[in-house]
């Protein structure tokens, strides 16, 4: 990787943090954190690994959303700056893959939730990845 190839995953990666960043704000409108609910579990963390799995689907389903805009956008934004080497969006998805399995495992999601969004990340990414090959 040159010089270049490098600033693209960086760019890339600074691009799908923001984009994330702005997708949370969002979320946070749809389904606004409860506060009292949270203060009242205290500081047991079986309640409140609980509290998160029972939020609704569609908050994880956001997430998932979330983690895709993300990859897509660090995608795009690293391939438009290295139009040339195909490493670089593998690198770039390979750190957002990462991302995506810590935070399945680091936080309490229902059990679907890691193996959809995973699995969504490595389908997009390998998606992208070959339509770049064959443009």
């Amino acid at each position: 990787m040159n010089g270049r190839s490098i600033g693209a995953v960086i760019g890339g990666i600074v691009v799908g943090i923001i984009v994330m960043f702005l997708f949370n704000i969002v979320v946070d409108k749809l389904y606004p954190p409860d506060f009292e609910a949270i203060k009242a579990l205290g500081n047991n963390p079986q309640k409140i690994a609980q509290y998160l799995r029972d939020m609704p689907a569609g908050f994880h389903l956001m997430g998932i959303i979330g983690g895709l805009l993300r990859l897509i956008a660090g995608l795009l934004v690293g391939s438009i700056i290295d139009k040339q080497n195909l490493m670089t969006p593998i690198v770039i998805a390979a750190f957002f893959l990462l991302l995506a399995v810590l935070d399945s495992f680091a936080f309490p999601h229902p059990t679907w939730y890691g193996l959809v969004y995973i699995t969504a990340i490595i389908v997009a990414s390998i998606g992208f990845v070959y339509m770049k090959r064959r443009a």
